[in-house]
């Protein structure tokens, strides 16, 4: 399995919105060419970087609750839609942080 624990950790600490899309590029990577090509189409779409990650994220959850296929399938796109939508949040408050002033020297 991919670690999502591992991956919602670099997440956490992601200090920029440009940063979490390079760690979910690097995520999708690591998943299993095979794995990946037996995914629902809608999850191959949300993966394949044509959508942003939020829409991504939502896709993905959406797919993840309509399967009604293997187990294993269903830990992975668990596992998958779980991943996007912590990068979905860490984006949402990436946006919300105000940008406070560099501290007088």
């Amino acid at each position: 399995m991919h670690r999502f624990q591992k991956w919602r950790d670099v997440l956490t600490v992601a200090p920029d919105e440009k940063t979490v899309a390079a760690v979910m590029r690097d995520y999708v990577k690591v998943i299993d060419p095979k794995s990946l090509e037996q995914m629902p189409p809608e999850c191959r779409k949300a993966l394949d970087g044509s959508v942003d990650l939020q829409a991504a994220a939502v896709a993905l959850l959406h797919a993840e609750l309509m399967y009604r296929g293997s187990p294993e399938m269903q830990q992975l796109l668990h596992e998958v839609a779980h991943t996007f939508a912590a990068a979905s949040i860490r984006m949402s408050r990436l946006r919300m942080e105000p940008i406070l002033p560099a501290a007088p020297e």
